[in-house]
């Protein structure tokens, strides 16, 4: 028993025999208290009321001005960038208020279109700051008042041509092409076909086979008559043929009408009938054998409308509402798909 308690005894002796304050600080070591509470709230405004053109901005853009609470300090602002409609885009401001050009031209397009003209939009700036109290540091998350700002989108350089590439092809061929109207729009004939069952969809290229200059269904917003959104791809849905397509990639609008019936008309029939041609897929063009044409003025023409009708002053370069044509011949072929050319052609035979 006595070997068993000395050193129970011992341990006890020897720890009433150490300072008290020492003691105390070993038991219970000192908490830091925790920080206190933070008063106050960011405000951000507007760089600027005036019209931010990013065509002339340079790469970075002073685009908030923020005023912090005491003691508090920032990295970098979340600014939520709205249109009105539920659509929001979030772009990063540094601690002085810039934000890349670039990002703020994404959030335009994103939020509207590439359509270049001013637009307004609502800013909500919002940070996780730190804090210096007395006892400490916190990070304290901060979300200011809405507000508006104006920015206008970089104007987008437009090629003169874009090419198809799709199911008609088997996607590994990017030769029709529709023709740029420098303004942002696009139209032609194109031949959408599915001959591989994978669905009768597309997209374009800016440069033909070249999957960096990629132009799919994000690029539009608003899809009329056979043209729809396949999510990833474009679309047509009245089946193969060839179709008339106007496209614009500023506004984001894209239309197709099927060519149902391509007719030649003129002179030869008293301007009031069509005689109907044949579409020849394999050469991407549409073929009439003795229509009867004569020298005195004949076009061709969609769906026996002149709303969309084909001339020229010659055979190489036909045009919408183009002038009467006036070759002869037994034998007369339309290429209107622009593949072996930049333009809708035909011959005569």
């Amino acid at each position: 028993m006595i070997k068993k308690l000395f050193p129970v005894a011992l341990v006890a002796f020897a720890l009433t025999s150490c300072d008290n304050g020492d003691y105390t600080d070993w038991v219970l070591p000192e908490q830091n208290a925790p920080v206190e509470a933070v008063q106050g709230a960011i405000s951000a405004s507007a760089a600027t009321s005036e019209l931010i053109d990013l065509n002339t901005a340079g790469e970075v853009v002073k685009l908030i001005n923020v005023t912090l609470p005491a003691n508090a300090t920032v990295e970098s602002y979340k600014v939520s960038l709205t249109n009105g409609n539920g659509g929001v885009y979030d772009v990063y401001a540094d601690a002085e208020g810039n934000v890349k050009a670039e990002d703020l031209n994404n959030a335009v397009i994103s939020l509207f279109n590439r359509e270049v003209v001013a637009r307004e939009l609502q800013a909500i700036v919002s940070a996780n700051a730190t804090v210096q109290g007395k006892q400490g540091a916190a990070v304290v998350a901060y979300t200011a008042a809405p507000f508006n700002v104006k920015l206008q989108c970089i104007a987008p350089k437009f090629e003169p041509f874009i090419y198809y590439i799709g199911a008609t092809d088997g996607w590994t061929n990017a030769e029709q092409r529709l023709v740029s109207d420098d303004n942002g729009g696009y139209t032609g004939f194109l031949y959408c076909a599915d001959p591989n069952g994978w669905g009768n969809q597309f997209k374009f290229h800016r440069v033909a086979g070249d999957w960096g200059t990629e132009i799919n269904n994000s690029f539009f917003t608003e899809y009329v008559g056979a043209a729809e959104d396949c999510g990833g791809n474009i679309g047509v849905n009245a089946g193969e043929g060839v179709y008339y397509f106007d496209l614009n990639l500023s506004t984001g609008r894209i239309s197709a009408t099927k060519v149902d019936a391509m007719g030649i008309i003129g002179d030869f029939n008293g301007w009031g009938g069509d005689a109907f041609m044949t579409w020849d897929a394999a050469n991407f063009c549409y073929v009439c054998e003795n229509p009867g044409i004569n020298a005195n003025g004949w076009k061709f023409r969609v769906n026996s409308d002149w709303g969309l009708n084909l001339g020229g002053a010659s055979l190489d370069n036909l045009y919408n509402n183009g002038e009467n044509l006036t070759a002869v011949g037994n034998v007369v072929k339309l290429y209107p798909c622009r593949v072996k050319s930049d333009n809708i052609y035909c011959t005569v035979e």
